[in-house]
């Protein structure tokens, strides 16, 4: 009998738990739907149809086949991915290196480079947007020095540059404590 009862009591408090799961979890699905799930289902949609008719993969063939632009901005993306990876793990590697040989401060130097991970993308590009703006740091350093300034986030030659800037900045932090914890385990000898 008794085995019995404390299967009730256990079967009533996984009942309970199992609708604090659902309230904990609903504002987490909801956004999920809204956010994501939605989109992409609508994104999937609109990619199989052209001017309100369904054409299937029709659209994907073209954009493989005939899109001469597509294979150009791939080829140039693929370019800039290509520079974010190396100069972030070059970066992050010689830092590592650099904090890992000091006696002194290497707590402080190791916390300073890893501050730009914590902060958020969206501070991140309106620091970035302040410093590289037509009157921010860069253009002034350089038009004290008689060179002419860029339109950094405006021209097509130097977007993706600020871009990949940017993102260096923010992420190397990241790799640069990844690599010093793989220094200090090496063993001296």
């Amino acid at each position: 009998m008794k085995i019995n009862k404390k299967n009730k009591t256990c079967r009533k408090k996984e009942k309970s738990d199992i609708g604090a799961a659902i309230l904990f979890l609903a504002p987490n699905f909801i956004g999920f739907m809204i956010f994501t799930l939605i989109p992409m289902v609508f994104s999937l949609v609109m990619s199989l149809t052209g001017t309100h008719t369904f054409v299937g993969l029709k659209n994907f063939i073209t954009l493989f086949t005939k899109d001469i632009l597509f294979f150009k901005v791939m080829k140039n993306t693929f370019v800039y991915v290509i520079a974010y990876v190396g100069l972030n793990v070059i970066i992050a590697l010689g830092m590592a290196v650099w904090i890992t040989s000091l006696k002194k401060a290497n707590q402080f130097f190791r916390s300073v480079f890893f501050l730009p991970m914590m902060v958020g993308i969206v501070s991140s590009t309106m620091i970035f947007k302040w410093i590289l703006s037509d009157t921010g740091i860069v253009n002034t350093v350089l038009r004290f020095f008689g060179a002419e300034g860029f339109n950094w986030f405006g021209s097509t030659k130097t977007a993706m540059i600020a871009v990949v800037i940017v993102s260096i900045w923010q992420g190397f932090g990241y790799n640069m404590v990844i690599f010093i914890s793989g220094l200090l385990s090496v063993p001296k000898s």
